[in-house]
């Protein structure tokens, strides 16, 4: 039933459009939301040429201040007219330079009610980052955190403990997990296992280790070349692949060369086909140095993987080691190894922990549940806002 009442308004606000986690949770949010209940715009702050079809598909206006690497003037003001032009009630956050920007400008901006979401660790935003720019950002993100005029939410009680040691009342900030509409992931995949290895050129018989993310330093995937060196199984068959493109992707595509493992490691750049990917391997795989709860990760749960990962950021709370996966301590590629080596020798166990892992993600990380806790949110901080201007 749709509702008569006047819908809550809500602007999400991130750096850039290009497709990711925080993307995936906007898109859910915004699919999954009760119908009249809340009227949704998305705000990029970033200049930028990528693909829009995620936000297209739903039918919510995109809009862009069309900032360059640095905020001029007029791209302040043009992103202050966006916000006063869609007038929303909250103003919800993704991105370091969007929680910064917002808290600056949020007397310009009507002082709408603020949500910030931390999609990563406190090591990411103010530690792993050592750009002079970066080194600033960070500084003025722990001072708007400080004297946030909303909600800070975090996506895991792992990400919520690491902002203890930089963010005052750390421990009252809320938990809403990342969810996955599964509904949606399944549509999306086209093509069956044996489909997807055909075009691939992979034998049925293979054993699939795949990952998936931006080729950049938090990812690690130096960490994943040297693993797949050490798991050195000639007699078996078995390939990693890669989907995504990221600036280190050349000097992945050298390292792989250089440990002569064309044969092993394939990259495969930008996709638009992942679920058809995750359908066709046997075992997820990561080994970022750090993370927040990854969508990708409970995607390829929702779909039956079993995991090998680092145990970094909110993973923990996800994989049960020797359940749904395997667990290893972040940049040790000999234990990665073992974990791999463990997977690929035991085909069947690794079914067991897909299925495990599937129930879980099920049962834990469905979309409708976050984009419930979500709209609550929005709901208390629509009152108190209306109570403060009584």
């Amino acid at each position: 039933m749709v509702s008569t009442e006047t819908p809550i308004r809500v602007m999400h606000m991130l750096a850039k459009y290009e497709y990711g986690g925080a993307q995936r949770v906007i898109r859910d949010i915004i699919a999954c939301s009760e119908p009249g209940r809340f009227q949704y715009q998305v705000c990029g702050l970033l200049r930028t040429h990528a693909a829009r079809e995620w936000i297209d598909d739903l039918g919510v206006q995109f809009v862009s201040a069309d900032m360059g690497g640095v905020p001029s003037p007029s791209s302040l003001s043009r992103l202050v007219k966006l916000v006063r032009d869609f007038q929303p009630d909250i103003l919800h956050c993704h991105s370091q330079a969007a929680d910064v920007i917002a808290w600056t400008l949020r007397r310009s901006l009507g002082n709408p009610g603020m949500v910030a979401t931390v999609h990563n660790m406190a090591e990411y935003y103010y530690e792993k980052r050592k750009e002079p720019g970066r080194r600033c950002e960070a500084w003025l993100h722990k001072i708007a955190m400080n004297r946030w005029p909303g909600t800070v939410v975090g996506i895991g009680a792992a990400i919520r403990q690491s902002f203890a040691p930089y963010i005052r009342n750390w421990d009252q900030m809320p938990l809403v997990e990342n969810g996955i509409d599964e509904v949606r992931l399944r549509a999306q995949s086209q093509r069956s296992r044996q489909q997807v290895r055909e075009d691939l050129g992979i034998d049925e018989d293979a054993f699939i280790f795949l990952s998936a993310g931006r080729l950049t330093e938090q990812k690690r995937y130096d960490v994943l070349v040297q693993a797949v060196s050490l798991l050195d199984e000639p007699d078996l068959q078995y390939v990693s692949l890669v989907a995504g493109t990221g600036p280190l992707e050349n000097q992945v595509r050298d390292l792989v060369s250089e440990h002569d493992l064309e044969h092993r490691i394939r990259l495969l750049g930008v996709r638009d086909d992942v679920p058809d990917l995750m359908n066709a391997a046997d075992c997820f795989l990561m080994t970022s140095e750090v993370e927040g709860l990854p969508m990708a990760l409970l995607e390829a749960m929702m779909l039956g993987l079993p995991t090998v990962s680092t145990a970094v950021g909110a993973i923990p709370d996800v994989i049960t080691d020797g359940a749904t996966g395997r667990l290893t301590p972040s940049e040790d590629t000999s234990a990665i190894a073992r974990a791999m080596r463990e997977v690929l020798n035991a085909p069947q166990q690794a079914r067991i922990w897909g299925e495990q892992a599937r129930e879980q993600a099920r049962s834990r990380y469905s979309a409708l549940a976050m984009t419930r806790k979500y709209e609550q949110l929005y709901r208390d901080l629509t009152r108190t806002r209306a109570k403060g201007n009584d």
